[in-house]
């Protein structure tokens, strides 16, 4: 009961990838989401689940590659994405904000 109580008190005080980085380590088989592998698993419903132990490893490669990539940025420099809402969204958003970078599904707006 004391450690529902404790997990209670720090909501609110962590962030989200403090979170999944917890989820991780602590449930690294929890499933974060299910979804298609192809179009043709698509068309016959046959989804794919992802763990947070995988999610948590995806954001942080991705987070080392844009830390590599964009090595002249500034704080809160904005990148662009071109992309499906799925899976790989997320993950950029995730690995973005390690970088303390913002990322943007419409270029217009900085143009």
């Amino acid at each position: 009961m004391i450690k529902e109580l404790e997990l209670d008190l720090s909501c609110g005080r962590r962030t989200i990838l403090d979170t999944i980085d917890s989820l991780a380590a602590d449930h690294p088989d929890r499933t974060w989401a299910r979804c298609p592998g192809s179009q043709e698993a698509f068309e016959k419903a046959e989804l794919i689940s992802i763990s947070f132990a995988a999610f948590s490893n995806a954001i942080n490669r991705l987070a080392w590659y844009l830390d590599t990539q964009l090595p002249e940025r500034r704080n809160l420099d904005t990148i662009a994405y071109v992309g499906p809402s799925d899976v790989r969204y997320y993950t950029l958003g995730c690995a973005a904000s390690k970088c303390r970078l913002v990322v943007s599904k419409e270029m217009s707006k900085h143009m």
